[in-house]
């Protein structure tokens, strides 16, 4: 995969480039200035900070960065994922197609596939709520060969965006206490469950009439009949959360959220039914309960269930539409508590991810000659698909930690089974 960094001023001066016209001798007055003189000047007062965009770790943590809940909160995507908040870390680069508007581009709803620190995207370690959810089954082969599972991510589970409390980014000086990577570690946590009663949900939606291609009018120009067209779609998200503290010492949170995507997709010519659609769906069941025993100590536990479905065929066959699962459940018990200056806590999990494809069967290819061959013009014609993969991955964890200040700096003990 090739990864491209690309300025924020690079890309203003692009954008402006088509809007700027030169002044004809003889004219008092350009098209641009015109069109600035047209428009009214609005100001808006507001004395009101923004948050901070992220904070990097002590010396000690040279290579830590942090982006808060209310980061998350003021600058998550209205697609949910929760990686392209890491686009303001100079350590993180995207692919080259990332963002662009191609049919599978706008179909795929996971979490953008990132690189850190120029290290290949699986080579990555990627956490959640102190849970490994890598994907080990996970290739970048071809999507439509008979052993392999289309539209596979490293990143093996996830949660929306509206569910992270915090997302820490590690990208050298690592601690030896993170493991089964070569580059760079994403640490996402789920928020805690409120101390106050609350509700909150939440709704949005494309599609194609809603969007447009942005580019200078000299590039339209020089496209000219050449545009590409825009992919006919409609995507949708909504979610809601609740609240509930049961007591002074026993809180619970419940959270859903859901997002889907449907593309048209066009078959190759000579097949006489040519339109048909490919789909993506993605949910989060998440339940989470926090119990302090004493002062010094609580218990946490979590369910978190992120089934993740997608579609996709062949542009040269009929009758092969294929499924691919992703995402998965994680689960997890924890006992914190503090002795003294010291924090200590153990935890016990366990992950089961699906990485599998339901496909019809069997595969034909058969000549258009053929008697009731009325669909397809073309020498030899394919029906059919590849029938079904059943991938899983199961992992369980045990993980006691003990950490206390020592010195300028501070003393961890971490043992991982």
């Amino acid at each position: 995969m090739r990864i491209a960094l690309v300025s924020s001023a690079s890309a203003a001066a692009l954008l402006l480039a088509g809007a700027a016209q030169a002044q004809a001798p003889g004219q008092t007055q350009s098209r641009t200035d015109q069109a600035d003189a047209a428009i009214p000047t609005v100001v808006v007062t507001d004395e009101s900070r923004a948050s901070t965009a992220y904070s990097y770790g002590a010396a000690i943590n040279s290579g830590e960065t942090t982006f808060s809940a209310e980061s998350v909160r003021d600058r998550a995507p209205g697609s949910g994922d929760g990686n392209q908040l890491l686009k303001l870390a100079p350590t993180v680069q995207f692919s080259n197609d990332e963002g662009m508007a191609t049919r599978e581009g706008v179909q795929d709803i996971r979490p953008a596939q990132i690189s850190i620190a120029g290290a290949s995207p699986l080579d990555n370690q990627f956490i959640l709520d102190g849970i490994s959810v890598n994907s080990r089954l996970y290739n970048a082969g071809n999507p439509l060969a008979i052993d392999e599972v289309a539209g596979g991510s490293p990143q093996g589970a996830w949660v929306d965006s509206s569910l992270i409390g915090k997302i820490t980014l590690l990208d050298s000086n690592i601690s030896a206490e993170y493991g089964g990577f070569l580059g760079g570690v994403v640490d996402v946590e789920t928020r805690a469950p409120a101390a106050v009663f609350g509700v909150t949900a939440y709704y949005g939606m494309t599609r194609t009439d809603m969007a447009s291609f942005r580019m200078p009018d000299s590039v339209r120009r020089e496209l000219g009949d050449d545009t590409p067209e825009a992919p006919d779609y409609e995507k949708s998200r909504y979610g809601f959360t609740v609240d509930l503290p049961v007591s002074e010492r026993l809180r619970l949170l419940a959270a859903y959220s859901y997002s889907d995507s449907d593309v048209t997709y066009y078959r190759n010519a000579k097949y006489v039914d040519r339109t048909f659609g490919q789909s993506s769906k993605a949910e989060n069941f998440l339940l989470k309960a926090e119990y302090d025993i004493a002062d010094d100590l609580t218990f946490d536990g979590q369910i978190n269930w992120s089934p993740y479905e997608s579609t996709n065929a062949s542009l040269v066959a009929i009758n092969a539409l294929m499924y691919q699962q992703g995402g998965g459940l994680t689960t997890k018990g924890r006992l914190r508590g503090r002795r003294g200056d010291a924090d200590w806590s153990v935890q016990l999990s366990y992950a089961d991810l699906d990485s599998g494809r339901e496909a019809p069967d069997v595969q034909y290819s058969l000549p258009s000659k053929a008697k009731e061959i009325d669909w397809c013009t073309n020498p030899a014609c394919t029906t059919g698909g590849l029938g079904d993969i059943d991938q899983n991955q199961k992992d369980y964890g045990l993980k006691a930690d003990w950490r206390q200040p020592l010195g300028g700096g501070e003393l961890k003990l971490v043992t991982c089974l």
